[in-house]
């Protein structure tokens, strides 16, 4: 909002903004200026925000100067009606995102075990997986047994990966409390 400074008692630090919106009154405290701006001065033109106060009063804050509130030169003019630059944009941005997109999924499904390291149980109910090759998981960071996908996955992160946490007991079985054994 704009408005001229109409009242201002220096020796008390506060005055009135009269607001060019809606012409009423609006009170302005010395704080609300920029610290180590010159004291503010009757008939001044502001830029400032209203805010409500807790008992439901309204003031000034955030003030800006004359000097700041002037419009500055742009170096470059945009066109008022979109033209083919505006709609190049907009394709070049949908292309972006679209792969964008496409790239989260792909890596999403590629960090999943293949069909060779499918749990099997066996008739006591122990879980049993083949042996993992090195191509069908990365380590990525992952130390934790929550973290992983499978029985396959922990032990080859156990076996392969560093500053993994999933083998307490330290006997290289790893996520034990989640039933893996191999």
């Amino acid at each position: 909002m704009h408005g001229k400074l109409i009242k201002w008692k220096d020796d008390r630090g506060f005055g009135f903004i009269l607001c060019e919106h809606n012409q009423q009154e609006v009170f302005v405290h010395i704080s609300a200026f920029p610290s180590g701006s010159p004291r503010p001065k009757v008939g001044e033109m502001l830029g400032f925000e209203i805010e409500t106060t807790a008992d439901g009063k309204t003031r000034a804050i955030n003030i800006s100067r004359a000097a700041s509130l002037k419009p500055k030169a742009s170096p470059v003019k945009l066109s008022k009606t979109p033209g083919k630059t505006t709609k190049s944009i907009s394709l070049i941005i949908a292309v972006i995102l679209v792969v964008l997109i496409a790239v989260s999924v792909s890596q999403k499904f590629t960090s999943a075990p293949t069909s060779a390291a499918t749990e099997q149980i066996t008739p006591s109910g122990i879980s049993t997986v083949p042996e993992v090759t090195a191509t069908q998981f990365s380590c990525d960071g992952r130390t934790h047994c929550s973290e992983m996908t499978s029985c396959a996955e922990a032990k080859y992160f156990l076996k392969n990966c560093p500053n993994t946490m999933m083998d307490g007991d330290q006997d290289g079985v790893p996520c034990e409390a989640q039933h893996c054994v191999f």
